[in-house]
């Protein structure tokens, strides 16, 4: 049966039952992440925003966790989309934000998921004012996360991958030297979430991506020395994340790559001074698959806009431009991606031809 907004909100104002009304909301979610996408305004209009609201405010009574998690899952479908997320977001008096921070500490592990899930997706799409909001000391979300993350008697894994993502989303570009201090426990914890589930696919490899997506989100806004620090404890694991026969999993090694280059020219150095991690981006750029080719494309395309002259012609002399080329041609490229690696390539031979003429510096 499909779910319409109307019959969810039908729903919600006639039944008596929590079970009903929880799975009324899971299947109208499911629906939206069939389709892909969803009419906003229609769900704005209906009063369904507010109607889900309402339904995190029964976290008292009993029997309604499961109800108030299916609502957090909806709220962070809708977040999902940088529009979603804003309309959340701009709900009066900053309702929304404050509900579903205050669930954080609920009682009901299902609960906590939905709403640091919620929270993830809020500030997934870097809006500082989202992050603002989220960030009020009186709402205590960084402590909360924190602490559900680091806590030892916790042993749900999705509690504390989700509360790293929502902590790696809330940090992601912040310099400074809280946050910085911050980053190093959290990934070294990281590393070891990765030793216990790396042997886990049942899951499509979701949690082996989160955790690769956490640490890659820690890395901009750094300062130097904990960037070399996060650097030394990525290196001896990139290489062979990239040589996992997961396809996610070597999908997300590619976007830490593409993240690990663009920081600084010590880092595209880390990368050209690696043989075999630098063959495996180069083979994995020139492979049918595009859904993890197109990662590898842009670790060389990051590596080339932020190189020096040296690294850039390193780059170009060790076979760089070829899978760029490629990708250009490619059915599968969108137009701005390929307008993206045209430049990139026209940048580059710039500085080769300067390179030619002047001779080595």
């Amino acid at each position: 049966m499909t779910v319409t907004i109307q019959l969810l909100l039908d729903i919600y104002s006639g039944s008596s039952s929590w079970e009903e009304n929880a799975a009324a909301t899971r299947d109208f979610n499911h629906q939206l992440l069939k389709r892909g996408k969803f009419t906003l305004d229609a769900i704005k209009k209906r009063g369904l925003l507010w109607a889900v609201l309402s339904g995190l405010g029964h976290e008292k009574e009993p029997g309604a966790s499961h109800f108030i998690f299916e609502c957090t899952a909806l709220l962070g479908t809708i977040a999902d989309t940088p529009k979603g997320a804003k309309a959340i977001f701009q709900m009066p008096n900053g309702l929304a934000v404050q509900k579903i921070a205050s669930l954080l500490s609920h009682k009901e592990a299902c609960v906590q998921e939905g709403a640091i899930w919620c929270i993830a997706k809020l500030t997934s799409h870097g809006n500082r004012d989202i992050h603002d909001s989220v960030l009020q000391p009186s709402l205590g979300v960084i402590k909360t996360l924190k602490h559900l993350f680091f806590q030892s008697g916790n042993d749900s894994m999705k509690l504390k991958i989700f509360s790293a993502y929502a902590l790696s989303n809330l940090n992601n570009g912040i310099v400074s030297s809280e946050y910085d201090a911050a980053k190093l426990p959290i990934i070294d914890r990281m590393m070891e979430f990765f030793k216990e589930v790396q042997f886990q696919f049942d899951e499509q490899g979701r949690m082996l991506e989160g955790i690769i997506h956490c640490i890659g989100n820690l890395l901009p806004g750094s300062d130097a020395p904990t960037q070399e620090d996060i650097r030394a404890r990525l290196l001896p694991h990139v290489q062979e994340w990239l040589q996992s026969s997961n396809e996610t999993l070597r999908k997300k090694a590619c976007w830490l790559a593409a993240n690990l280059v663009a920081g600084s020219m010590a880092q595209i150095e880390w990368l050209l001074s690696n043989d075999g991690c630098f063959q495996l981006l180069l083979d994995i750029a020139s492979t049918p698959n595009w859904n993890v080719r197109k990662e590898a494309i842009r670790v060389l395309c990051n590596a080339f806009g932020c190189g020096s002259r040296e690294q850039i012609v390193n780059l170009i002399e060790r076979g760089s431009l070829t899978p760029l080329s490629q990708a250009i041609s490619t059915t599968e490229a969108d137009y701005p991606f390929k307008e993206e690696i045209s430049q990139v390539m026209i940048g580059a031979i710039r500085v080769y031809q300067k390179h030619l003429v002047a001779g080595p510096s």
